[in-house]
């Protein structure tokens, strides 16, 4: 009986190895079940050959099996980039550049192929791992039509580091596109924070903007950075040591954005010394009451006449940029 059963387990195996890689991707794209399509998936994955990949992305693209068949090959080289030594994982480097980089790439994988597939790979490997690194760096190859999905994408995954890692690989050519889009309600405010320095600058410019949306939104986007790399607003958030009146005034959206605890008197008196009639309104509707309460006080003795009404105010509100 035990002959019979090993005898069996040979010809399946024989069998197996005389299937041509066009056989065996054919009958990946052909299959119903999920399962049987992942198991093919990760026995063409086994062979090492770039002729799968090229029948996948090429004559069976328009196949909806084909897509994710890519997807299960590539989680087999991303387990295997990750798993052991560099020098273990050289045929794993090779397949996976191949599958998603544009240079010495698949000719058959479109550039959007491409990237929806390090897209998926930075969503499902280790964070920060060697495969992750690979990824970013097809990710640049592409160049901007790559740069411009991944930043979609993050804005829906904010909590991922290996996009947000590969949207700020991009530098300032992602940078100036999110600048554009600050106070647009697009999210940008959320992924400047992670560019640190190279966007505190201009968000400061922006902040001074005649547009009360961009001045706010610019506020959120510094606040989000000093969550992520505070030393890079360390000269805004020093002014609460060294009580810098003036530096307040210049920068308020910013402080009212970030609503820190304990510091309603130092701006009460920034408002004090440096008075506006657009400052005083967003202290009086700012949502915190000593700052509202006091503002109305430095009102009273400006000799402005201060009236509650029905409405909303689209100011900086307490808080809000955290």
């Amino acid at each position: 009986m035990k002959s019979l059963h090993l005898f069996f387990v040979l010809v399946l195996i024989l069998s197996s190895c005389s299937r041509t890689i066009e056989q065996q991707v054919e009958e990946l794209v052909e299959e119903e079940d999920y399962a049987d399509r992942e198991a093919q998936a990760n026995e063409l994955a086994a062979s090492f050959n770039p002729r799968a990949v090229d029948l996948l992305g090429g004559i069976y693209s328009s196949n909806q099996n084909s897509a994710q068949g890519l997807k299960d090959m590539l989680l087999v080289y991303l387990k295997g980039e990750d798993a052991g030594p560099k020098s273990a994982n050289d045929s794993t480097e090779i397949l996976l550049r191949y599958m998603t980089g544009k240079n010495n790439g698949s000719s058959t994988l479109t550039d959007s192929a491409k990237v929806e597939l390090i897209i998926f790979g930075l969503k499902n490997c280790a964070d920060n791992g060697p495969s992750s690194k690979l990824l970013i760096e097809s990710a640049l190859s592409i160049k901007e039509r790559a740069m411009v999905t991944i930043m979609d994408s993050c804005k829906t995954n904010l909590e991922n580091k290996n996009l947000i890692r590969c949207l700020t690989a991009f530098g300032n050519t992602a940078l100036f596109v999110l600048l554009d889009e600050v106070g647009r309600g697009k999210k940008a405010e959320s992924l400047l924070g992670y560019f640190g320095d190279s966007a505190v600058q201009p968000l400061l410019r922006k902040m001074k903007s005649s547009n009360q949306d961009d001045r706010y939104a610019a506020a959120d986007a510094l606040v989000k950075i000093s969550k992520t790399h505070p030393s890079a607003v360390q000269n805004l958030t020093d002014v609460f040591d060294n009580g810098s009146l003036k530096g307040i005034a210049k920068n308020y959206p910013f402080y009212i954005r970030l609503g820190a605890s304990g510091t309603e008197k130092l701006l009460l008196k920034a408002l004090k010394n440096n008075f506006s009639e657009e400052m005083l309104k967003d202290y009086l509707n700012c949502g915190n009451a000593v700052v509202e309460d006091g503002a109305r006080a430095i009102a009273s003795e400006k000799g402005y006449m201060v009236y509650q009404s029905i409405g909303s105010n689209s100011g900086p509100t307490w808080g809000s940029g955290n």
